[in-house]
């Protein structure tokens, strides 16, 4: 399938543009970015042709599907446009900052019969269905807890780049629509796998570098059942691991991975990881009393399912779609819209239903 990449504005795009360049079933043949000297640049760099115009690729029929990588505020308009012009369209998190943009986007795709996903990659790892399934066979008993954190410190200075790593248009508010809450929403959708959707959503968020988009963000998820949830994230955490930990009446789950920050550390001091210790590796264990008390047991984790990459891929040859990672967007929009207006109001938000 001919492919091409509609801007690479999220640094994710060059990742999805070098992916699709060693996928065996496509061909990534050009660039369209606003920013024109970004797009010459991201060209040059994969080896394929920027096009200045974007009709020129939407109207160009051999081109079938597309790859979104652009400002937060454009994908409504953008991807729609898209799908209006019959492309299968793989995009970056999230659908729209808003839920009627992502419900937007979601009805035009199904209307045109397009394939259309988004890339929600925690939600394909083998830990996630493996902890759902633990928590649908009572492990934990009734769920009256969970709390999932994820961070990176690219936001902190490190030798040559006293502001961080991280682009400024990541923090500019017109573009991006938020900032460590928006970009690293992998716990809010997690915990809809998990655990479900919640009923209201109250947002904490902390500048600790003094940028206009938060840097540091909290939100307290409350479950018509009682449970609570919370979904930390993070531009400013230098050594932070992924965790996931589900809390209820018959027991625990708890799951742990090197973070980001933990990795790209390893990498500065000449290891290709880090140290081999129980917590630095990806670790999931359970301690159940529902079929007795046999202290915490520590299990395998389930193989990766298939990249959204390929998940795309393989819906737009063979005419399915991927409705389980579309309603999960869904979910994921109204939370981001509940999450920034809780912070706007300073209060809890009830969560629009999907």
């Amino acid at each position: 399938m001919k492919v091409a990449s509609i801007s690479f504005w999220h640094l994710h795009g060059t990742d999805y543009a070098r992916d699709a360049l060693q996928h065996p079933e496509l061909e990534l043949v050009a660039l369209w970015d606003d920013d024109r000297d970004r797009g010459i640049a991201g060209a040059a760099l994969h080896g394929i042709e920027y096009v200045e115009d974007l009709d020129a690729i939407l109207e160009d029929p051999s081109i079938e599907g597309v790859i979104v990588c652009s400002p937060t505020s454009e994908h409504t308009e953008l991807v729609v446009r898209c799908i209006r012009a019959g492309k299968h369209v793989f995009m970056e998190k999230v659908l729209s900052s808003k839920l009627e943009g992502a419900e937007t986007i979601v009805r035009k795709a199904r209307e045109a019969n397009v394939a259309l996903t988004v890339s929600l990659w925690r939600s394909d790892r083998g830990y996630t269905d493996q902890i759902a399934d633990l928590v649908s066979d009572g492990v934990v008993g009734r769920v009256t807890s969970a709390r999932i954190r994820d961070g990176h410190p690219f936001a902190l200075p490190t030798d040559g780049h006293p502001r961080g790593t991280l682009p400024e248009r990541f923090y500019d508010l017109a573009q991006a629509e938020g900032g460590a809450l928006i970009d690293l929403c992998h716990p809010l959708y997690l915990l809809t796998r998990i655990v479900g959707v919640p009923r209201t959503v109250m947002s904490a968020f902390g500048q600790v570098t003094g940028r206009q988009a938060e840097d540091n963000a909290a939100m307290l998820l409350s479950y018509p059942n009682g449970a609570i949830g919370i979904a930390e994230t993070s531009y400013v955490t230098r050594i932070t691991p992924f965790t996931i930990e589900i809390h209820g009446t018959e027991g625990s789950i708890l799951y742990s991975e090197p973070g980001i920050g933990a990795l790209v550390s390893a990498r500065r001091n000449g290891s290709p990881s880090p140290s081999d210790g129980p917590d630095d590796r990806p670790r999931l264990r359970y301690r159940t009393v529902s079929t007795g008390d046999s202290g915490w047991q520590e299990v395998q984790v389930r193989p990766d399912a298939p990249r959204a990459l390929d998940q795309w891929v393989e819906h737009a040859k063979t005419g399915t779609r991927g409705e389980r990672n579309l309603e999960l967007a869904l979910s994921l929009s109204s939370l981001v819209e509940a999450a920034y207006e809780s912070h706007s109001e300073g209060r809890p938000i009830a969560v629009k239903a999907v």
